[in-house]
């Protein structure tokens, strides 16, 4: 292979060009044919059992110049990487076979070029952080928490009545218009009354109820619910089961050992561990609060020309990232994300351009700083392996199970990034 590389004529692209001819060219050729002859369907033979006379009819040479370069692609791309090419991509590298012969082929790979950043100052900015503080409320909302989860569930008399915070087991039936819609049916059903679960008004409308079936209730849909029920009146036809009461634990030295944490067998080292996590998860908040400031602030003294080519595909990026977290915050759909905060496409289109434009400068803005302070960027076995021993601490599995999990790369990546917030938070404050 040979390569080659280039700016392209407006300064904002580059491309890395890779020759591959001789031996690996042949090679590469006769994979391609073997394997599109195995794959080949031609009407009255069997997959990969026609005779080559046939074959030669369906199998053209542009398609196996084709099947060729699939191949080449990831070979062609590290071999390009191993060149050490000053050219720098920003985005990823899109390849296309620009050239190509019996003899040889040229495979191009464009991509923006990472463009050039003037960092302004990063250290002594002298911005303030957010004061740590831990308050008793706190704990004991966790405590609480506990108390619930150790409850038990003590069924009512008969004739009781539903009441706030008690523990419900029913059937469900909704419907729209007289017509029942997709969701909206259930059986035995657990619903503890004031959890907020369901639509406004249904688990208020429930209190008061009793053991029984046939009973309605009527809720109107948030004009913001995805699907085609926002806005719209229903009812609900309910069979109520059984109504239970739920009997909370004393918060004691006995909840503190049914919590079953590693050396907790007391309440004071309850709170304690509490007060301990608490504090971890505010430090942690605050220090990315307070980077994120400064990064703000680093990206307005520096300067940076981000090519549109290159907003633009972190743009899209952003929007299949947008797609798949609705999708996964149940289901909701870009057309429902719209309508609920009344925006066009449009609107969404130029709100993910501010945040890929962002996005790329933090990144831009960050690999610099690194560039500029070398230790950031430098991750030894052992920090690795403490890494290790801090994630199986905190999820309560062996070491050697997170290392099947994690890849040492990733792990590297994310000390990295711990070592820049440290950095960033410490060397800014007032």
């Amino acid at each position: 292979m040979k390569f080659n590389d280039k700016k392209l004529a407006d300064n904002t692209q580059g491309v890395w060009i890779v020759n591959v001819d001789g031996q690996d060219w042949t090679k590469a050729l006769e994979k391609a044919r073997k394997q599109l002859e195995k794959s080949l369907e031609i009407p009255g033979f069997r997959k990969g059992k026609a005779p080559k006379s046939e074959v030669a009819k369906h199998l053209t040479t542009d398609k196996v110049y084709n099947e060729a370069f699939k191949e080449l692609v990831s070979p062609a791309f590290t071999f390009a990487l191993e060149q050490k090419s000053k050219l720098e991509p920003m985005t990823a590298p899109t390849p296309s076979l620009t050239k190509v012969t019996a003899d040889e082929a040229e495979i191009t790979f464009t991509f923006d070029l990472r463009p050039e950043v003037k960092l302004g100052q990063y250290k002594g900015l002298g911005l303030a952080a957010d004061k740590l503080e831990v308050k008793n409320e706190e704990i004991e909302d966790i405590l609480k928490d506990y108390q619930n989860r150790f409850a038990m569930e003590v069924p009512k008399e008969s004739g009781a009545k539903i009441a706030d915070h008690d523990v419900v087991t029913f059937d469900f039936k909704g419907f729209v218009d007289e017509q029942p819609f997709d969701g909206g049916e259930a059986a035995d059903y657990k619903l503890e009354i004031g959890s907020n679960q369901f639509v406004p008004g249904f688990e208020e409308q429930m209190i008061g109820l009793s053991v029984g079936p046939d009973q309605k209730i009527k809720v109107t849909f948030p004009t913001n619910y995805p699907g085609n029920l926002s806005g719209k009146d229903a009812t609900f036809v309910l069979n109520i089961k059984e109504i239970a009461q739920k009997e909370l634990p004393e918060i004691d030295d006995e909840l503190a050992k049914d919590v079953n944490l590693p050396n907790i067998d007391s309440l004071e080292k309850l709170k304690s561990h509490i007060e301990d996590d608490i504090k971890k998860q505010k430090t942690n908040a605050i220090k990315n609060k307070h980077v994120d400031e400064v990064l703000t602030k680093v990206i307005e003294n520096s300067e940076i020309d981000i090519p549109s080519s290159a907003i633009k595909k972190e743009a899209k990026q952003l929007k299949k990232e947008l797609e798949q977290q609705l999708q996964q915050q149940g289901g909701m759909t870009l057309k429902d994300y719209k309508k609920a905060r009344g925006m066009s496409e449009s609107d969404i289109e130029k709100e993910l351009e501010v945040d890929a434009k962002s996005r790329l400068q933090s990144y831009l803005v960050t690999s610099e700083i690194i560039a500029q302070e070398p230790v950031l960027g430098e991750v030894d076995d052992e920090e690795v392996e403490a890494k290790l021993q801090e994630l199986a601490t905190q999820f309560g599995i062996a070491a050697d199970q997170i290392r099947g999990i994690l890849p040492t790369e990733q792990l590297k990546n994310e000390i990295k990034n711990e070592k820049l917030i440290s950095f960033l938070f410490d060397n800014n404050q007032k």
